[in-house]
């Protein structure tokens, strides 16, 4: 017999190897295995804990992770060598490699969450090395370098021990969507860092009076109810009662101004959002969200999308309000709670859930360039009844009686009837790629069609809540210009001159009259909300970005008029919108300001001359002008690289790439110069860029005429 058959029959070990088992690969068990050998990594077959067996034979055994005590030696080493001093950790002297388990401890104020006033609140480590078991400054990770980065590299002559790939961190992302705790990772005790009475007194006031008025997918008394019942009694609060809690500050710290924080939680805003941010991720993954979907997880989630809209990227925010649409399916908020015999107070609050994560999931699908998900169009879920959250209550038996005029859910009521609006269009052009209200300037659907949905839309307003509107009441005045606002938008864009230029079509002039004078009562109602102090509670819902849409479709309206009346009150009114945004048309103005500022004096010189060409008197040019000219001839710095880009709302599959410039990877102020205004309303392309261009501004305000 040779040698070959000799090893062949060479008995395999029973289990595979460790750097298998950690690579989740198949092991020929040979001593060494193939993979090893293939790696030139050391093989060593340990063999694997057991975990205990729980008293259900059903129940899976406890995860034991190997190798810890490995990769922190590994790590030590490397520290020792950047010249710091460990000292060994006594507590670990008598534990194998195999009997580690990670016991993050809480530690260093420097790096901690500290919430509310409370003298008893713990801090919680964010900097945490959590396999090794205890803390580590943070700052000394961040002197080292490129060697942490990359461990492999560092010493190249050094044997490396195997590394557990499981213990890495899967990312905050991937954590919440998991939905569940992580045994890995440490999980604070999260009443410590409930609010005190005080901070949940001015938090519940700051709630009421700049969240709710515009949000009111809750029904806030019986929110704030159970709330405060959670915080008399810490000891026996459900974990999605305090899910509902925490995610409540979050979404209320992310609107407070930094005095506000500073005088509430003596915090800066930044360090408010982060922290309370992290404490409502853990208290939603602890409440088991995703695989115990229900209406208080719900209303937890939502209030923690809220929360983190204005800091979180626009993709990440899609997937979660994804997130939303399907936890929301499991639990049936797609079928009408009456249609299903649920209770009354239920079936209610079911709907303010529903219609809300379909209006976010537009509002975000817009900021992305797509459309919304076919799953919003399924259902009979119909609009929260017009009542005031005083008319519904837990256990009440009948359903609400509707009230007739505007109520405190009026605005709400109103998103429903635009996103029905639009959710039509988007079934009558399901081979348009537009998305949001540019839906509305779509070819698929005639423009008498557009013209009829937008008269009957006017006219439903008008019946149930214009007819109503009592100019002394600020929410009322509110509303008729939202309304108005609305019906505006629309008609423009029945006539948008985007698709008229992808058409190589030329606008009519009873097309650029309708344009202009719509375009123009949009400014000045964008005014009337802006100079009203008392309609800022209700700010929440608007948004400054269809402003400038606003202004660069009634600058190509004004071209082709004459001097008059109609086009004074336009500069008026266009002067009126810039000192509202002191600090946007300067020299330091983006690239949307800086078109702007070109195009604005630009039609102006046009209607000056029209103005002498006619024998009027000339006309005195506003202040904002020799501002825009100064700006503009300013030494700019020069681009230092090109890129091609697409907008995201690009309807022409054809078009080309454009290219922008950037400087550090970072937009310049003149990173894309538009052509002159005419030149630029009859190019596609250009049309393309400044959509993408604007799809960056204030993209979360969640204006009614953006949606």
């Amino acid at each position: 017999m040779d040698s070959n058959q000799v090893q062949g029959l060479r008995r395999l070990k029973e289990y595979s190897c460790l750097l298998c088992r950690q690579r989740k690969v198949k092991c020929d068990r040979q001593d060494p295995c193939s993979n090893c050998l293939k790696a030139q990594m050391q093989c060593s077959f340990i063999p694997p804990v057991r975990g205990r067996r729980g008293r259900n034979p059903k129940t899976k055994p406890k995860v034991v992770y190997e190798g810890l005590r490995a990769k922190l030696r590994r790590y030590e080493r490397m520290l020792e060598k950047h010249g710091e001093k460990l000292d060994p950790p006594l507590e670990l002297m008598n534990t194998s490699d195999s009997d580690a388990v990670p016991e993050p401890v809480i530690q260093t104020p420097g790096s901690s969450i500290s919430l509310g006033t409370r003298p008893q609140t713990k801090t919680l480590n964010v900097n945490v090395v959590q396999s090794a078991g205890y803390s580590t400054n943070p700052t000394l990770w961040s002197s080292i370098g490129s060697d942490l980065t990359h461990p492999e590299d560092s010493a190249p002559n050094e044997p490396i021990e195997p590394v557990d790939s499981t213990d890495e961190n899967d990312g905050s992302l991937l954590t919440l969507l998991e939905g569940r705790p992580n045994s890995k990772q440490y999980s604070p005790e999260l009443r410590e860092f409930y609010p005190d009475t005080a901070t949940f007194s001015q938090f519940q006031h700051i709630f009421t009076n700049q969240i709710d008025p515009s949000l009111k997918m809750l029904h806030l008394p019986s929110l704030l109810s159970t709330m405060t019942t959670a915080l008399a009694n810490p000891g026996s609060v459900a974990k999605s009662v305090e899910a509902v809690l925490l995610c409540f500050c979050l979404a209320t710290g992310s609107i407070m101004s930094n005095d506000q924080c500073q005088s509430v939680l003596k915090q800066d805003r930044a360090s408010v959002v982060r922290n309370y941010k992290k404490v409502a991720m853990q208290a939603l993954t602890n409440a088991g969200f995703v695989q115990y979907p229900d209406l208080t997880n719900l209303q937890a989630l939502l209030l923690y999308l809220h929360g983190i809209k204005g800091s979180c990227d626009y993709g990440t925010l899609h997937i979660l309000c994804a997130l939303a649409v399907r936890l929301s399916m499991r639990i049936g908020l797609h079928r009408d709670g009456a249609t299903l015999g649920l209770p009354a107070f239920e079936t209610e609050l079911r709907r303010r859930l529903w219609w809300h994560i379909i209006q976010l999931d537009f509002r975000t699908s817009d900021m992305l360039g797509i459309r919304p998900s076919l799953d919003l169009f399924v259902g009979d879920t119909r609009p929260p009844s017009n009542v005031e959250d005083d008319d519904i209550s837990p256990g009440m038996a009948e359903p609400p009686k509707e009230r007739t005029g505007i109520t405190s859910l009026a605005l709400f009521r109103i998103r429903c009837d635009i996103t029905q609006f639009l959710k039509h269009l988007y079934l009558s052009s399901l081979s348009s790629n537009a998305s949001g209200f540019e839906i509305i300037s779509s070819a698929e659907v005639p423009v008498e069609e557009k013209e009829r949905m937008i008269a009957e839309l006017e006219d439903a307003f008008e019946s149930r809540y214009l007819r109503y509107c009592d100019p002394s009441e600020p929410l009322h005045m509110f509303v008729s210009i939202v309304i108005r606002s609305v019906i505006c938008r629309m008609r423009v864009l029945t006539y948008n001159p985007r698709y008229f230029a992808e058409k190589q079509m030329q606008l009519t002039a009873n097309q650029r009259e309708v344009i202009f004078v719509n375009a123009t009562k949009l400014l000045e109602y964008a005014a009337l909300l802006r100079d009203n102090p008392s309609f800022h509670k209700y700010m929440g819902s608007t948004s400054a970005r269809y402003i400038w849409d606003t202004i660069l479709y009634v600058l190509i309206a004004a071209r082709h008029r004459k001097a008059g009346p109609e086009i004074e009150r336009l500069w008026h009114l266009i002067g009126v919108v810039i000192s509202h945004h002191p600090d946007t048309f300067g020299k330091a103005a983006d690239t949307v300001h800086s078109a702007l500022s070109k195009w604005i004096p630009e039609v102006w010189d046009e209607y000056a001359a029209a103005a002498r060409s006619q024998g009027l008197a000339m006309p005195v040019p506003p202040a904002y002008l020799a501002e825009m000219r100064a700006s503009r001839s300013s030494v700019r710095p020069q681009p230092e690289r090109r890129e091609a880009v697409v907008a995201p709302h690009s309807t022409d599959v054809t078009a080309q790439p454009i290219e922008t410039q950037q400087k550090d990877g970072f937009p310049t102020d003149d990173y894309f110069e538009f052509s002159d205004l005419g030149a630029f309303a009859t190019d596609p392309n250009e049309w393309l860029q400044w959509e993408r261009l604007l799809a960056g501004e204030d993209p979360f305000g969640g204006c009614f005429t953006q949606m």
